[in-house]
């Protein structure tokens, strides 16, 4: 059997149109299967035409969470509730392929000695240049930043083995980067190149983008601790050069550097320290937040589950 994973978020518009392809997808894999979905907060009617779906179909499964727990806490709730031998993780917009799921499950069986096969975007078809280099320069920084072999631009949609979400599963932290825990988990893995559309909106806000760029630094990198500790090397020996230069110029050529170069760089070296502290406060509210302990994501109801 395979468990079809997936969350919601105010998803009204896409929702039946997502059903729509995944059902024509299960026919042609012609596989026993059961579909997942949790919803993750909604605030719109997509917990009602979920349960109109799921009235119907005995094998659609949908978990309500009490409040926004976030996608991570929304996917990794519906991988302990399912029960296929092989799970296929997924995006509910029409952003996705229409053949993502015939596409993952062939390639699966091809070599059953794979346990994840992860889709890679190379091709984002509607995006914006804008948004596309941006796309590009934040994978790129992140892939030197974390120091990890994690290929860039990946996408949720993915293909994984039983024994592997078990393993994945076993990660307890509150924010982290879908990415590096499924690298972490290792066993043997595959890449598959995949498109993606531009719906012409998206969900994730600039400030959960900032807060997921956050979250997969201080998670998975140690860099912005060294960066500012080095930084902070070179701030002192720039500024012992500084006082040589002026000290020497005083007594050599009576040249006097004045009021002005002084407070320029006593705002700079408070400039660094304040930025130090801040990135410092950053790890530390990390841990902060994970010894609380609190649960990743609370259940308010679950529909067709036995």
């Amino acid at each position: 059997m395979i468990s079809i994973v997936t969350s919601t978020f105010n998803s009204s518009k896409d929702i039946e149109l997502f059903f729509e392809k995944i059902e024509n997808q299960i026919k042609i894999i012609n596989q026993q299967y059961e579909i997942i979905v949790v919803d993750d907060g909604s605030t719109d009617n997509t917990v009602e035409i979920l349960k109109e779906y799921s009235a119907k179909n005995n094998q659609l499964k949908i978990i309500e969470l009490s409040n926004n727990f976030g996608q991570i806490a929304a996917i990794f709730c519906g991988l302990e509730h399912s029960n296929g031998d092989q799970i296929f993780i997924t995006d509910s917009d029409i952003e996705e392929n229409e053949d993502n799921l015939v596409r993952f499950y062939n390639e699966y069986k091809r070599d059953t000695s794979y346990d994840m096969i992860y889709g890679v975007i190379v091709k984002r078809d509607g995006y914006s240049l804008k948004t596309k280099y941006l796309a590009k320069i934040f994978n790129n920084i992140i892939y030197i930043i974390t120091n990890r072999k994690i290929d860039k631009d990946q996408s949720w949609t993915r293909i994984i083995s039983k024994r592997l979400s078990k393993e994945l599963l076993k990660f307890k932290e509150v924010e982290s980067y879908p990415a590096g825990l499924f690298n972490l988990v290792g066993f043997k893995q595959k890449k598959l190149n995949i498109n993606k559309k531009y719906k012409g909106y998206s969900s994730y806000s600039l400030l959960k983008k900032l807060k997921l760029g956050l979250n997969i630094l201080t998670n998975f990198s140690s860099f912005p601790l060294i960066f500012i500790c080095l930084f902070g090397l070179l701030v002192s020996a720039v500024s012992f050069l500084f006082i040589l230069i002026i000290f020497f110029a005083k007594l050599f050529i009576g040249f006097s550097s004045g009021w002005a170069s002084l407070i320029i760089f006593i705002g700079f070296i408070g400039g660094i320290n304040i930025l130090s502290i801040g990135v410092v406060g950053i790890y530390i509210s990390r841990i902060f937040n994970q010894v609380k302990n609190r649960p990743q994501y609370i259940i308010k109801e679950k529909i067709n589950f036995e």
